[in-house]
């Protein structure tokens, strides 16, 4: 009989019903699916020219607009100079403070103004003339040539062709 017993009902494990299943997901439901306006401000500053991208991590550099930040929040950030510009998300915000983390952050090419010991140069001059070309004949009363060029690229290319006319005409 017992041999019977064990072609009948062979020996079987205790099978984990749970464990067999394979764990799925939970879907996202409609509560948590919103416009992204809803759930988080998107905001933009212009930083002054010489701002750097780790300045801007400082907690304390928000100290002034901190209040209106809140975690999740998008800020993108273009720099006067146009060195650079980035897109932050808020970690973490206190009315004083703001803890941000890059979600991008892009490096505008860098041209080298080999004009700094010449009487020619280009100059970053504000927000109103922007990159401009200056004339330093007499160095307390700079001239300027030209403004308002976007970025520093643009206004050397100008000065390399300015200086080309200079020199036919001296």
């Amino acid at each position: 009989m017992s041999e019977v017993k064990e072609k009948v009902a062979p020996e079987m494990k205790p099978v984990d019903i749970k464990a067999s299943v394979p764990k799925s997901r939970p879907a996202v439901t409609a509560p948590r699916f919103k416009e992204a306006a809803v759930i988080r401000n998107a905001w933009s500053i212009v930083a002054e020219a010489g701002i750097l991208p780790d300045d801007v991590l400082e907690k304390d550099y928000w100290r002034h607009i901190a209040s209106n930040l809140r975690p999740g929040d998008r800020i993108e950030v273009l720099t006067d100079d146009m060195r650079w510009a980035g897109t932050l998300i808020v970690y973490a915000s206190g009315r004083l403070w703001a803890t941000v983390k890059f979600l991008d952050v892009v490096t505008f090419s860098d041209i080298p103004d080999e004009s700094a010991n010449d009487k020619l140069r280009v100059q970053y001059r504000g927000p109103h003339h922007r990159f401009c070309v200056v004339d330093f004949v007499v160095e307390s009363s700079p001239q300027v040539i030209r403004t308002n060029f976007d970025n520093q690229e643009d206004a050397m290319i100008f000065l390399q062709e300015y200086r080309k006319t200079v020199r036919k005409v001296a």
